[in-house]
Protein backbone atom coordinates (compact mmCIF):
# COMPACT_ATOMS: atom_id res chain seq x y z
CA UNK A 1 0.00 0.00 0.00
CA UNK A 2 1.61 3.40 -0.72
CA UNK A 3 2.11 5.74 2.23
CA UNK A 4 0.51 9.26 2.29
CA UNK A 5 3.16 12.12 1.85
CA UNK A 6 3.13 15.04 4.02
CA UNK A 7 5.57 17.08 1.27
CA UNK A 8 6.44 16.09 -2.19
CA UNK A 9 7.96 13.34 -3.07
CA UNK A 10 11.36 15.05 -4.20
CA UNK A 11 12.00 16.47 -0.35
CA UNK A 12 12.86 13.25 1.02
CA UNK A 13 15.09 12.07 -1.49
CA UNK A 14 17.70 13.44 0.66
CA UNK A 15 19.75 14.68 3.87
CA UNK A 16 20.77 17.65 1.96
CA UNK A 17 16.89 18.48 0.64
CA UNK A 18 15.14 17.37 3.80
CA UNK A 19 17.12 19.72 5.67
CA UNK A 20 16.64 22.83 3.47
CA UNK A 21 13.33 22.26 2.72
CA UNK A 22 11.93 21.84 6.37
CA UNK A 23 12.51 23.26 9.36
CA UNK A 24 13.70 20.81 12.29
CA UNK A 25 9.84 20.72 13.94
CA UNK A 26 8.54 19.46 10.83
CA UNK A 27 11.02 17.12 9.94
CA UNK A 28 10.34 15.78 13.89
CA UNK A 29 6.80 15.25 13.40
CA UNK A 30 7.27 13.88 10.00
CA UNK A 31 9.57 11.67 11.28
CA UNK A 32 7.74 10.34 14.34
CA UNK A 33 3.99 9.52 12.00
CA UNK A 34 6.43 8.20 9.67
CA UNK A 35 8.26 5.86 11.48
CA UNK A 36 4.72 4.26 13.56
CA UNK A 37 3.61 3.36 10.49
CA UNK A 38 7.37 1.83 9.88
CA UNK A 39 7.20 0.10 13.00
CA UNK A 40 3.60 -1.35 12.51
CA UNK A 41 5.01 -3.12 9.41
CA UNK A 42 7.77 -4.34 11.13
CA UNK A 43 5.70 -5.61 14.22
CA UNK A 44 3.78 -7.60 11.59
CA UNK A 45 6.97 -8.74 10.49
CA UNK A 46 8.53 -9.80 13.35
CA UNK A 47 4.96 -12.48 14.37
CA UNK A 48 5.61 -14.26 11.35
CA UNK A 49 7.92 -17.35 10.01
CA UNK A 50 8.86 -14.52 7.01
CA UNK A 51 11.36 -12.77 9.66
CA UNK A 52 14.05 -14.91 9.33
CA UNK A 53 14.54 -14.73 5.67
CA UNK A 54 12.81 -11.12 4.90
CA UNK A 55 16.25 -8.71 3.53
CA UNK A 56 14.11 -5.45 3.89
CA UNK A 57 13.05 -6.56 7.48
CA UNK A 58 16.59 -7.49 8.59
CA UNK A 59 17.84 -4.84 7.57
CA UNK A 60 15.20 -2.49 8.76
CA UNK A 61 14.30 -3.71 12.04
CA UNK A 62 17.06 -1.58 14.03
CA UNK A 63 16.80 1.05 11.81
CA UNK A 64 14.22 3.99 13.24
CA UNK A 65 15.36 5.39 16.70
CA UNK A 66 12.51 6.83 18.63
CA UNK A 67 12.65 10.51 18.66
CA UNK A 68 14.39 11.36 21.52
CA UNK A 69 16.80 9.15 20.76
CA UNK A 70 17.64 12.03 18.16
CA UNK A 71 19.85 14.57 19.12
CA UNK A 72 20.57 16.78 15.56
CA UNK A 73 18.26 18.43 12.82
CA UNK A 74 20.62 16.65 10.31
CA UNK A 75 20.36 13.29 12.07
CA UNK A 76 17.01 13.62 12.27
CA UNK A 77 16.74 14.18 8.46
CA UNK A 78 18.45 11.25 7.43
CA UNK A 79 16.22 9.20 9.05
CA UNK A 80 13.53 10.63 7.84
CA UNK A 81 14.76 10.09 4.24
CA UNK A 82 15.39 6.47 5.15
CA UNK A 83 12.00 5.42 7.27
CA UNK A 84 10.48 7.67 3.41
CA UNK A 85 12.71 4.66 1.46
CA UNK A 86 11.52 1.88 3.55
CA UNK A 87 8.41 2.48 3.18
CA UNK A 88 8.01 2.78 -0.67
CA UNK A 89 9.16 -0.51 -0.75
CA UNK A 90 6.69 -3.31 -1.84
CA UNK A 91 8.72 -5.58 0.24
CA UNK A 92 8.38 -3.27 3.52
CA UNK A 93 5.04 -4.85 4.25
CA UNK A 94 4.25 -8.38 5.11
CA UNK A 95 1.80 -8.60 2.35
CA UNK A 96 3.73 -6.98 -0.39
CA UNK A 97 6.49 -9.41 0.69
CA UNK A 98 4.25 -12.39 -0.04
CA UNK A 99 3.35 -10.98 -3.18
CA UNK A 100 6.77 -10.22 -4.20
CA UNK A 101 7.80 -13.73 -3.01
CA UNK A 102 4.74 -14.96 -4.90
CA UNK A 103 5.67 -13.53 -8.36
CA UNK A 104 9.49 -14.51 -8.13
CA UNK A 105 8.87 -18.25 -7.62
CA UNK A 106 6.12 -18.37 -10.23
CA UNK A 107 8.55 -16.19 -13.03
CA UNK A 108 11.24 -19.02 -12.07
CA UNK A 109 8.66 -21.84 -12.38
CA UNK A 110 7.57 -20.48 -15.91
CA UNK A 111 11.10 -19.93 -16.62
CA UNK A 112 11.67 -24.05 -16.68
CA UNK A 113 12.65 -24.26 -13.13
CA UNK A 114 9.30 -25.91 -11.58
CA UNK A 115 11.24 -27.55 -8.75
CA UNK A 116 11.33 -24.49 -6.83
CA UNK A 117 8.67 -23.83 -4.63
CA UNK A 118 8.04 -22.05 -1.13
CA UNK A 119 10.04 -24.98 0.63
CA UNK A 120 13.10 -24.42 -1.26
CA UNK A 121 12.69 -20.59 -2.40
CA UNK A 122 14.84 -19.64 0.33
CA UNK A 123 18.08 -21.68 0.01
CA UNK A 124 17.71 -21.07 -3.97
CA UNK A 125 17.70 -16.83 -3.00
CA UNK A 126 20.61 -17.16 -0.70
CA UNK A 127 22.26 -19.57 -3.16
CA UNK A 128 22.05 -16.76 -5.80
CA UNK A 129 22.90 -14.11 -3.67
CA UNK A 130 25.86 -15.32 -2.29
CA UNK A 131 27.07 -16.21 -5.77
CA UNK A 132 26.23 -12.35 -7.18
CA UNK A 133 28.35 -11.22 -4.70
CA UNK A 134 31.62 -13.77 -4.58
CA UNK A 135 31.14 -14.14 -8.44
CA UNK A 136 34.63 -13.07 -10.50
CA UNK A 137 34.34 -10.90 -13.08
CA UNK A 138 30.99 -12.19 -13.92
CA UNK A 139 32.77 -15.38 -14.99
CA UNK A 140 30.57 -18.32 -13.65
CA UNK A 141 27.87 -20.82 -15.07
CA UNK A 142 24.25 -20.10 -13.67
CA UNK A 143 22.88 -23.39 -14.89
CA UNK A 144 25.07 -25.09 -12.87
CA UNK A 145 24.65 -23.15 -9.88
CA UNK A 146 20.77 -23.93 -10.52
CA UNK A 147 21.66 -27.57 -10.85
CA UNK A 148 23.60 -28.01 -7.62
CA UNK A 149 20.87 -25.67 -5.41
CA UNK A 150 18.23 -28.35 -7.19
CA UNK A 151 20.29 -31.10 -5.97
CA UNK A 152 21.04 -29.75 -2.58
CA UNK A 153 17.56 -28.82 -2.26
CA UNK A 154 16.28 -32.29 -3.24
CA UNK A 155 18.43 -33.76 -0.62
CA UNK A 156 17.62 -32.11 2.08
CA UNK A 157 20.40 -30.22 3.07
CA UNK A 158 20.43 -26.74 4.83
CA UNK A 159 21.56 -23.86 3.71
CA UNK A 160 24.54 -23.11 5.57
CA UNK A 161 25.91 -26.22 4.09
CA UNK A 162 25.46 -25.41 0.48
CA UNK A 163 27.22 -22.44 1.12
CA UNK A 164 30.02 -24.22 2.73
CA UNK A 165 30.00 -25.90 -0.54
CA UNK A 166 29.36 -23.66 -2.60
CA UNK A 167 32.47 -22.11 -1.69
CA UNK A 168 34.45 -24.36 -2.07
CA UNK A 169 33.50 -25.32 -5.53
CA UNK A 170 33.66 -21.53 -6.54
CA UNK A 171 37.30 -21.11 -5.49
CA UNK A 172 38.16 -22.78 -9.16
CA UNK A 173 36.13 -21.30 -11.90
CA UNK A 174 38.86 -20.75 -14.32
CA UNK A 175 38.43 -24.83 -15.85
CA UNK A 176 34.48 -24.33 -15.15
CA UNK A 177 33.95 -26.12 -18.86
CA UNK A 178 35.77 -29.29 -17.68
CA UNK A 179 33.39 -29.69 -15.07
CA UNK A 180 31.48 -33.56 -14.95
CA UNK A 181 28.27 -34.13 -14.81
CA UNK A 182 25.81 -33.79 -12.17
CA UNK A 183 24.83 -37.15 -10.95
CA UNK A 184 21.93 -38.64 -11.48
CA UNK A 185 20.63 -39.51 -7.97
CA UNK A 186 22.24 -39.17 -4.84
CA UNK A 187 21.21 -41.16 -1.69
CA UNK A 188 19.02 -39.39 -0.26
CA UNK A 189 19.40 -36.72 3.09
CA UNK A 190 21.57 -38.54 5.37
CA UNK A 191 24.52 -38.92 3.31
CA UNK A 192 23.84 -35.67 1.18
CA UNK A 193 26.57 -33.33 2.66
CA UNK A 194 28.93 -36.22 1.72
CA UNK A 195 28.00 -36.53 -1.51
CA UNK A 196 28.01 -33.27 -2.22
CA UNK A 197 31.18 -33.24 -1.39
CA UNK A 198 32.55 -36.08 -3.35
CA UNK A 199 30.71 -34.44 -6.23
CA UNK A 200 32.27 -31.31 -5.61
CA UNK A 201 35.75 -32.82 -5.57
CA UNK A 202 35.41 -35.00 -8.83
CA UNK A 203 34.56 -31.31 -10.44
CA UNK A 204 37.67 -29.47 -8.44
CA UNK A 205 40.47 -32.42 -9.51
CA UNK A 206 40.65 -31.48 -12.98
CA UNK A 207 40.67 -27.70 -12.47
CA UNK A 208 43.39 -28.31 -10.37
CA UNK A 209 45.79 -29.31 -13.68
Amino acid sequence: MAIKLKYATEVYSNVETVVNSLSAKEIRTEYSRLRSIARKRLERFAGSKYAKVSKTYRQNKNRFPAVPDIKTKRTMARKLAEVKKFLSLKTSSLSGYKQVRKERIDALQKAGYNWINEDNFDMFDDFMEHNRAIKDGGQYDSERVLDLVREASRTGLDSKTVLKDFDYWMTNLKGLEKAPDLPDKWTGAKKASEELRKFLDSWNSPLMD
